[in-house]
């Protein structure tokens, strides 16, 4: 599976220096625990649940969930859902290209990448892709 595209950023927003600087987490820590989110979602496909929740994956990384979301909030530009759903969207993306799924809705290959709502899912393709679903597979 594509890893979603992310906009990483070097250093830290001027607002973000203010919004964390209290934190205490180390440069290092974050940046380990990026790669680790990462492995995570690609190897386990977590994204999959549409129960995943921040402090759950904070868990497993074994991470406070303010931390986790701070390097989320960085490192990828993104909020939790975003993050989240950035996946779900690649994977639906990779499910629609396979001809055994010709024959599924959209909808229900959204259920199965673990959206839960049809408007959830169309309000995020639009949001990441810049296109609706139906533009997208009119595009392939």
């Amino acid at each position: 599976m594509n890893q979603p595209d992310y906009n990483l950023i070097e250093g830290l927003t001027e607002e973000n220096q203010h919004r964390y600087a209290k934190s205490g987490l180390k440069e290092e820590r974050s940046a380990e625990i990026k790669v680790l989110l990462a492995k995570l979602m690609e190897e386990k496909k977590l994204f999959l649940d549409e129960k995943t929740s921040l402090p759950q994956l904070a868990g497993m990384v074994n991470i406070h969930p303010n931390n986790l979301s701070q390097i989320i909030n960085e490192r990828i530009q993104r909020n939790f859902y975003d993050f989240i759903n950035s996946y779900r969207i690649e994977e639906f993306k990779r499910l629609i290209a396979l001809g055994k799924n010709k024959n599924k809705t959209f909808f229900a290959l959204a259920l199965d990448c673990g959206f839960n709502s049809k408007t959830s899912f169309n309000n995020s393709f639009k949001k990441i892709t810049g296109t609706t679903p139906s533009e997208f597979i009119k595009s392939l």
